[in-house]
Order: structure tokens, then sequence, then C-alpha cells
């Protein structure tokens, strides 16, 4: 995840503008909540680019026996997070557009 770094400037000019209206905000807890708005936005871009294999195989339109022989074969490449497989978006639509080739 790559950002841009808020000016000081910029931050304490927010801090000034809203303090007045949260009472408790302090400049710690406004860099907080920036922080926190990344980290979401950068969860919810990585969550685009996976697919479920469920999801996967539905928009392959191929039953779930077939992705998993796919997978196992290297034609598509596991993503796991902790327990779950997931599959790169980026790899479903290539062999859609006829991109995609067997991995060795």
């Amino acid at each position: 995840m790559t950002t841009t770094a808020i000016p000081e400037p910029v931050k304490t000019g927010v801090f000034a503008s809203l303090a007045p209206y949260r009472p408790g905000l302090t400049p710690a807890k406004l860099d907080a909540a920036l922080d926190a708005v990344l980290v979401a936005d950068h969860e919810r871009e990585l969550a685009g680019q996976l697919m479920t294999r469920k999801e996967a195989a539905a928009t392959l339109k191929i039953s779930f026996p077939t992705l998993g022989r796919m997978l196992d074969e290297r034609e598509l490449e596991r993503v796991r997070v902790r327990r779950r497989v997931f599959v790169r978006a980026s790899d479903v639509r290539a062999i859609i557009e006829g991109r995609g080739e067997a991995k060795p």
C-alpha cells in the first residue's frame, strides 16, 4: 500500500477545524482515524482482486470440480489466506480473454 503522507499544515488545519465539534479529538486520534480509512480502502481494493473458488467457477461457467482440476494442474494459481483458498480475478479474466496458459 503506497500512500502520500498528509502534510503537517493540512493535518493542523483539519484538526483546528474539527476540534470545536469533537472535544475529545487529539492529533493522535485524527492520525489513527486517517490511517484506519487508508487500511480499509486497501482491504477493499485487495478484496476486489480475489475471487472465491465458487465465484471463479461461476464466472468461468464451469463446475467446482473442474475448477479444482484447473487449480491442481496449475492453470490457475491458488491464493491462500489463512485456511481459505482464493483465485486471482486477473487470472480468471485472462482465461476468459484467451490469454490463460498452463503454468509450469
